[in-house]
């Protein structure tokens, strides 16, 4: 498993001179279903290994295919949720936390990390497909910049936004506190992706 992998089974200090809880619950649990993204995990891994615990992926290219599309999907779950089309239960996480995609990707990852499939599987395919799953997680494969202008003549200004997680990992398996940060520059991006503005000249 990867470093931050490994924090999935952390949780908040619950004993000793910095209890924040009586929960032992790993923290990465309680935000995934506290957000309802509870199920994309098991549905990732029943996509790879069916209900016989057999693959039906069958080739490399048809995993490739198959991360792309769990990883869009959740991204764009993602967005939907901080932007108001996806429903959230009462008493759930506040659209604008961003952490339950940060920790079901992890969830996800870690699942293809342990994955054996039926066909050959080289270290280096391998690889690319945890990278192509981050990538379409994050948003980055949907990045579709309009054209110079609009349907209607309006000029567009086409912008991206990028951000740095600058908050520290902490020893996994160890309580700590730190579990509980979510990324600003994240949360930003989720409700922003996609949106347009009218700006007072005219342009979009």
């Amino acid at each position: 498993m990867s470093y931050e992998e490994r924090r999935l089974d952390t949780p908040l200090p619950f004993s000793g001179a910095n209890v924040v809880t009586h929960d032992q619950t790993p923290l990465a649990e309680r935000i995934v279903k506290g957000a309802g993204f509870d199920g994309f995990e098991p549905a990732f891994a029943k996509r790879l290994c069916a209900a016989d615990g057999r693959t039906p992926v069958t080739s490399y290219a048809k995993a490739l295919k198959l991360v792309t599309e769990e990883g869009r999907a959740l991204w764009r779950a993602a967005v939907d949720r901080a932007q108001g089309r996806r429903a959230i239960p009462a008493g759930a996480l506040p659209a604008s936390d961003d952490r339950m995609l940060y920790w079901t990707r992890l969830y996800m990852t870690r699942t293809l990390r342990r994955w054996a499939p039926s066909f050959h599987l080289g270290k280096a395919q391998a690889q690319a497909l945890q990278w192509r799953f981050e990538r379409a997680s994050r948003g980055q494969l949907d990045i579709d910049l309009p054209r110079r202008y609009a349907a209607d003549g309006s000029r567009y200004r086409r912008m991206i936004i990028s951000g740095f997680d600058v908050f520290t990992l902490g020893t996994p398996g160890t309580a700590n506190t730190g579990l509980r940060n979510g990324n600003p520059s994240g949360a930003t991006a989720l409700a922003l992706d996609g949106r347009e503005f009218r700006l007072a000249d005219g342009s979009l």
